[in-house]
């Protein structure tokens, strides 16, 4: 009875080092993401702009007072998966993806996205369209962006052309899904100094 226990023992504690072994003890990668998934198929079902910069755990708000030089507008979206997360290249339950992976989405009932103006802005009048004003960090501009594939949730923009000296980014945003209806959202920036 005792050599039972022993063997017994014995398989959990060399099954428990075995995972602790492979769990903990990876080979160097050069890809700092090669751990992490590959994007979720996903629908938009909602989402949000936010101005920066984030300060005080906190975004700006239409009362703030910002430098041109921190602004930046974030629209965050808010996926519906349509598939799970899987992991291919693990055969083990206990590997799991790291922590600091961001989820990417592969949106597949966005269209276009349009930003138009509510107020007058820096000379365009009320109507306009400036789309083509906003910018992301690859300095592709939001009217151009038409794929929506392994997308972060957050998309940063910045405005292109510097405005005229406290002026205020007034907009409703249209996010145009395939199937004929559309997401908007009312916006107001924080007032932007340039100088």
């Amino acid at each position: 009875m005792l050599r039972k226990i022993q063997l017994t023992c014995l398989i959990i504690l060399s099954y428990l080092g075995m995972m602790v072994t492979v769990a903990c003890v990876h080979e160097q990668l050069p890809d700092l993401y090669a751990q992490c998934p590959g994007p979720s198929d996903a629908n938009l079902i909602g989402a949000e702009i936010f101005f920066g910069p984030y300060e005080n755990e906190r975004y700006s708000n239409a009362a703030d007072t910002v430098d041109i030089k921190d602004f930046f507008l974030v629209l965050e979206f808010v996926p519906e998966r349509l598939t799970q997360l899987s992991n291919p290249e693990s055969a083990l339950p206990w590997e799991t993806f790291a922590l600091s992976c961001l989820p990417r989405y592969n949106f597949k009932n966005i269209s276009n996205i349009s930003v138009i103006l509510t107020a007058p802005f820096n000379g365009l009048p009320i109507g306009t369209d400036i789309s083509y004003l906003l910018e992301s960090n690859e300095k592709e501009t939001l009217a151009e962006f038409r794929d929506f594939s392994s997308m972060d949730p957050f998309l940063g923009l910045y405005l292109k052309p510097t405005p005229e000296n406290y002026s205020q980014l007034k907009t409703r945003t249209f996010i145009f899904l395939k199937n004929g209806t559309s997401i908007q959202l009312e916006s107001s920036s924080p007032i932007l100094q340039t100088d």
